[in-house]
């Protein structure tokens, strides 16, 4: 009989890399299209749109990099207040099971 195969999926990228690829294909799709308008020859005023527009979007990228900054500072927060109820709640078992133990001695 022959060993069962182990199933191997395909590795799922991590959140933080897979936000920093989207990010560089956006910022790469953002330059590719100011060099065809670029070079497509612009007038003035529509250059100007086109630096309003990227500016926007400069700032809506700001806008949710500071929303997830702060999302995940809840996270830590969460996960902080988390880690030290566990603490105490062990601490608590630990003191109970000792003085069972002391008084199963006695």
């Amino acid at each position: 009989m022959a060993a069962p195969e182990k199933m191997t999926f395909p590795e799922k990228p991590s959140h933080k890399k897979y936000r920093a690829a989207l990010k560089k294909e956006k910022r790469k799709k953002r330059r590719q299209e100011l060099a065809r308008l670029r070079d497509s020859g612009l007038s003035q005023k529509e250059e100007e749109e086109d630096t309003f527009i990227e500016e926007q979007q400069l700032e809506e990228e700001k806008l949710l990099e500071r929303e997830r900054q702060r999302l995940h500072e809840e996270w830590l927060l969460r996960e902080q207040k988390a880690q030290e109820e566990f603490r105490i709640k062990k601490e608590k078992e630990e003191a109970a099971k000792k003085r069972q133990e002391e008084q199963e001695v006695r």
